[in-house]
């Protein structure tokens, strides 16, 4: 763009600054940041490969995205998922359900980390009872602060 700026023709200029307005529209549009958009300003080179920053925070869980693949439109390439709250469904015996209730604390202990308890609460009870076992779900909320 630079050599066109200094151009006598002034359609020529006009035409290259639309030009290079509408590139990097298109860029911002592929989720390019400000500063990888400045730095192919500065270096002038059409790159090959780029990074792709997450609009959100999370863990990838899915990864469709292999080298040299071809991405069409609208392909989804990476799942993120946010583990700052997980669910946990348990089982909870049908008479031991007069003392649960919506909202209440929860605690979980986990096999493979002994002496840890995790606190949480009571999120929903589904519904209906599971006439072979006589027992209910129940979806436990746990905050896990080291996704926080």
């Amino acid at each position: 763009f630079a050599e066109f700026s200094q151009s006598p023709y002034a359609d020529m200029r006009d035409n290259a600054r639309r030009l290079f307005e509408a590139s990097k529209t298109r860029l911002r549009y592929w989720d390019l940041t400000a500063t990888q958009i400045a730095e192919l300003e500065r270096s002038g080179q059409v790159r090959k490969n780029m990074t792709i920053y997450s609009p959100a925070g999370g863990v990838v869980t899915l990864k469709n995205a292999l080298e040299g693949h071809y991405v069409k439109a609208g392909e989804h390439q990476y799942e993120i998922t946010d583990l700052s709250v997980i669910w946990v469904d348990v089982d909870v015996y049908e008479y031991e359900l007069p003392w649960v209730r919506k909202g209440m604390p929860a605690a979980m202990e986990l096999a493979y980390i002994p002496g840890k308890r995790f606190a949480g609460k009571v999120l929903f009870i589904y519904p209906y009872i599971d006439t072979k076992t006589r027992t209910v779900k129940l979806r436990l909320q746990f905050a896990t602060p080291a996704w926080n």
